[in-house]
């Protein structure tokens, strides 16, 4: 008798294990409007961009240095790159189709 709760008890941290690797492996979407996009300028640090737009859903580094995020708000994606930690260039709302584009073209980049 002990045995079987043993497995059961197994099973069931098991399965809590796996939902919280599949939950810490999805991106994340956000809720800001388009004014709070707007807000996000040339020049602001990283941290102050995810106080404003939150957990990016995405991101990647180039090898030139260039840091590029997206978030994605419903099925819209709004992107941030960065130089040394501050926003260079923003973009957006664009489609998944733009988003998935946009990311192989970061992975692509050369260094200087």
């Amino acid at each position: 008798m002990r045995t079987e709760q043993l497995w059961r008890v197994l099973g069931l941290v098991l399965i809590a294990l796996v939902a919280l690797g599949v939950a810490a492996c999805s991106g994340s979407t956000s809720n800001f409007s388009q004014d709070d996009f707007k807000k996000v300028e040339a020049g602001m640090s990283e941290d102050k961009v995810k106080d404003i737009l939150g957990k990016p859903y995405d991101s990647v580094e180039a090898k030139n240095g260039e840091t590029r995020m997206w978030w994605r708000v419903g099925d819209d994606y709004y992107s941030a790159s960065f130089k040394e930690g501050k926003v260079i260039a923003t973009d957006g709302p664009f489609d998944k189709k733009q988003y998935q584009s946009d990311k192989e073209l970061m992975k692509n980049i050369k260094a200087p």
